[in-house]
């Protein structure tokens, strides 16, 4: 037997229990920058101590990410460690590994599998890991050593998410590598079926404790991943986009490897299939009814040393002539990364007086929030605007509250609408970029105010009631005006890591 340098015992040692360490050492791979959150959290989840978004414990992983980003490779590798750590830790692992097809399922088991047989540097990390290739050592099943030879569950088993993975436990892990596939994913029937089988096979097959790992693409936003978000809030998410916050490739192409993207082919790819890119690559699947907005981002509450200013927008409904319809306002949040954060929401039948009042209360509820030189009020030039500027200057901080005038180069886009709807479809149209590229965060947190918000948002045009969506424009149009715009065909900004999608 050839003599061990002592660097690598040590590598040897460490690699038992740092995962990232360990992908250098048995698999030669060096983590891109992309891949670095995920190795942390899937750390975490391996060490008990992963939580979610709103910092409670949690044993579910969800990391989303376009094709071609290292996704399944990380998660072979991180099968083969977590199995390897159960057993020097005097465990029987038993690993349930969940693909969209069999035949997939059996290439992930049998790089696994033979990580453990072959690999030198494995063995060295987890001698305790030995085939009992007289037990059962398939493609999509395989035993390893184990003390107690009555123990029937093999220590992994892969399958389609429709395959056979009924009759067994898995205590040490659940992964779920890309439940979807082009073709159980075209119709809302074969989502449900796949929703259906996640609720009544997949995860009853897990104890209370295990973990779970779901890392896959984004097909459409009922998708398994888009309806865990929805119903399931116990799930730390990690978003990886194609292209980052810099408006670059998430994976630079690598002239040595030849791995990874250029930012000029992900740019191509959007121009080409925008719907696809934003979908697959951008992880934002277009809503199920949205005209204008279709796209939205999720994250938590910024802090207060990310917030630049907060505007609260109004559309008032009020003339002299109209007293039943609404007025709205939506308080927005200028982030310091360059990004805005729908904080509030109002929405009401004022009559002026009322409304008056109501605007100053909720300009100093905000200031209580923000701090005085943090706040401004944006109101329609129109109707009762005007009106409320002139007479909340006099008791508001000088320079506080503003009346905005609507922008006049935009141009039609429908002409079977009214005049005033026609402009306001032109307007928002324009802005809607800044949700596509998600400039915009809605919270992720429930609030009272976010699902009759977002209904208006995905209905306009067509819902009667555009209010919400007319001041949710206009702070937008003031915060990201024309000549400062991203261009809509070129540049696309990518939310950072770690915000919750649908």
């Amino acid at each position: 037997m050839d003599l061990i340098s002592k660097e690598t015992i040590d590598r040897a040692a460490k690699s038992f229990f740092d995962f990232s360490e360990y992908m250098k050492f048995v698999h030669n791979w060096e983590p891109r920058p992309h891949q670095i959150q995920w190795i942390k959290a899937l750390q975490l989840l391996a060490d008990g101590k992963l939580t979610d978004a709103s910092g409670n414990p949690t044993r579910k992983l969800m990391i989303l990410a376009p094709p071609g980003s290292g996704k399944t490779d990380t998660m072979i590798e991180y099968a083969s460690w977590v199995i390897g750590r159960a057993t020097m830790n005097d465990e029987i692992p038993q690993v349930g590994y969940v693909c969209y097809s069999d035949d997939v399922a059996m290439v992930r088991s049998l790089a696994i599998r033979d990580t453990i047989e072959f690999s030198e540097n494995y063995q060295l990390c987890f001698p305790a890991a030995q085939p009992l290739k007289d037990k059962r050592w398939a493609g999509h099943e395989w035993f390893l050593w184990r003390k107690d030879m009555s123990k029937k569950d093999p220590t992994f088993r892969g399958a389609g998410i429709t395959g056979g993975i009924l009759s067994y436990r898995f205590p040490t892990m659940i992964v779920i590598d890309d439940p979807h596939d082009p073709k159980n994913v075209k119709t809302a029937h074969q989502r449900d079926e796949i929703w259906r089988i996640w609720r009544t096979t997949v995860k009853t097959r897990a104890y209370e404790d295990t973990p779970i790992v779901l890392i896959c693409t984004r097909w459409a936003e009922d998708d398994l991943p888009g309806r865990l978000i929805r119903v399931e809030k116990d799930w730390r998410v990690i978003h990886t986009p194609a292209l980052n916050e810099m408006e670059e490739s998430y994976w630079p192409a690598e002239k040595k490897t030849g791995m990874g993207f250029s930012t000029k082919s992900f740019l191509t790819m959007r121009i080409e299939d925008r719907e696809s890119f934003l979908t697959q690559y951008m992880a934002l699947p277009p809503s199920s009814i949205g005209d204008v907005f279709r796209w939205w981002a999720y994250g938590p509450r910024p802090v207060s040393q990310e917030i630049k200013r907060a505007y609260q927008s109004w559309d008032t409904a009020y003339t002299q002539r109209s007293y039943s319809s609404y007025s709205a306002m939506v308080e927005i949040i200028e982030l310091k990364n360059g990004r805005c954060f729908i904080s509030d929401v109002f929405r009401a039948k004022l009559e002026f007086p009322e409304l008056l009042k109501v605007v100053a209360e909720r300009y100093y509820m905000a200031e209580q929030r923000y701090g005085e030189e943090s706040v401004m009020v944006l109101v329609e030039n129109k109707a009762s605007g005007g009106p409320i500027v002139a007479m909340l200057q006099q008791s508001l901080p000088p320079g506080h509250i503003k009346a905005v005038d609507l922008p006049t180069n935009y141009k039609s886009r429908a002409s079977g609408l009214p005049p005033g709807q026609r402009d306001m479809l032109s307007r928002a149209s324009a802005i809607s970029k800044y949700f596509e590229t998600s400039h915009v965060l809605i919270p992720e947190e429930w609030t009272e105010w976010k699902e009759d918000y977002l209904n208006e948002m995905k209905s306009f045009p067509r819902a009667t009631n555009d209010d919400q969506v007319s001041a949710t424009v206009l702070a937008l149009e003031y915060i990201y005006p024309p000549r400062g715009m991203i261009d809509y065909n070129y540049k696309v900004s990518a939310v950072y890591e770690g915000w919750n999608y649908n």
